[in-house]
């Protein structure tokens, strides 16, 4: 479950008997029958198996932090994005949070098709799809991935925005989800000089990115002394 503002929220559901997996917008200020307005997005059938959902979106993003509050350049709220990683991390649907709210405006209570909503999804191209890290900041998509033990991270970035859309979008698109495109990322990759097997949590947010590590206490067996 994550927030995208004080009253509405999205929810992740895998598969469960016929059911196909899909995200639910819930609405907590509206209300359908005593209980608060959901309106379903249910995915493609090629998820049909799917049972993990993992949705990713930046926490707290509606609210900008004191420091962005007169900040002329502050993001543009209408270009927010989620992501929904499924049947492991190299499988990325991102999609912007505005679309579908508006889909789910005079819709409170019903079912919305893949084909009703398809076209505001795009995958992100990934070079190496074992992540350590994945998270979003505005209209980007960020991950954390390596080679192996021993070799430098590096930080990809897909730029989701209206403009990043039409200048990383890549030619190729997924026939088995319909015409679904691609997005490349935008080739402004950073190395880290570290060892990500060692931590312990990647997160971010506000275009920044923390690390979290453990440092490991070393107890040496003591001599006994007479």
């Amino acid at each position: 479950m994550e927030f995208i503002d004080d009253y509405r929220f999205f929810v992740s559901l895998g598969s469960l008997g016929d059911n196909l997996p899909c995200v639910v917008l819930v609405d907590t200020e509206k209300d359908v029958g005593g209980v608060p307005a959901q309106t379903t997005f249910q995915l493609s059938p090629c998820f049909r198996d799917s049972e993990c959902l993992d949705l990713v979106l930046e926490r707290g993003m509606h609210e900008p932090s004191p420091a962005e509050r007169l900040a002329p350049f502050h993001q543009d709220p209408t270009q927010r994005i989620a992501t929904l990683l499924m049947s492991g991390p190299s499988c990325c649907l991102v999609f912007p949070v505005e679309a579908l709210v508006r889909l789910s405006e005079g819709h409170e209570g019903c079912m919305i098709e893949w084909d009703e909503w398809k076209k505001h999804v795009v995958i992100p191209i990934i070079s190496r799809p074992d992540l350590y890290g994945v998270w979003v900041t505005g209209c980007r998509l960020l991950h954390i991935t390596s080679e192996g033990i021993d070799t430098d991270a590096e930080v990809e970035v897909y730029d989701f925005s209206k403009k990043g859309r039409v200048e990383y979008l890549s030619e190729r698109s997924n026939p088995g989800l319909d015409g679904v495109g691609y997005l490349l990322s935008t080739g402004g990759n950073a190395r880290l000089p570290w060892d990500l097997v060692e931590s312990i949590d990647i997160n971010g947010g506000h275009d920044s990115i923390a690390f979290f590590y453990v440092s490991v206490l070393l107890f040496l067996p003591c001599h006994e002394t007479e």
